[in-house]
């Protein structure tokens, strides 16, 4: 029990609301309630065709835009070349990354899923 005291758990409602340092929220946020420079999961549809930029030595940008309600907004993936192929125009996916307010753009980390390959592939069972 002593390295629980350790971590400032003393009661099962410590131990409940205790979070890891790295605990990172995967619940599919809204836009308008993002803070700048934080990181988030976001739902959306792929409104335009993934491009993909180069620029130095091995270095590569994946962008396109992504609808959300009614905001469209600029989504980006470093180093990533990969999602290029797995971002579908009109397909609604869910990102995780992190959302920079001064830019209106969202800088994506990994692509979760496709929802719409997810459920085919849940429903043929």
């Amino acid at each position: 029990m002593e390295p629980l005291h350790d971590l400032g758990i003393d009661t099962i409602y410590d131990l409940l609301t205790h979070f890891p340092f790295r605990y990172e929220d995967l619940q599919v946020r809204d836009v308008s309630t993002i803070m700048d420079q934080e990181k988030v999961t976001l739902a959306g549809i792929i409104v335009t065709e993934p491009v993909v930029h180069y620029y130095g030595f091995k270095k590569n940008r994946i962008s396109c835009r992504m609808a959300i309600g009614e905001q469209v907004i600029q989504v980006s993936f470093l180093t990533n070349p990969y999602l290029k192929n797995k971002l579908i125009q009109h397909q609604e996916c869910i990102i995780f990354g992190k959302w920079d307010a001064k830019r209106s753009t969202f800088n994506g980390n990994e692509k979760l899923f496709q929802l719409k390959e997810d459920i085919e592939e849940t429903s043929n069972f």
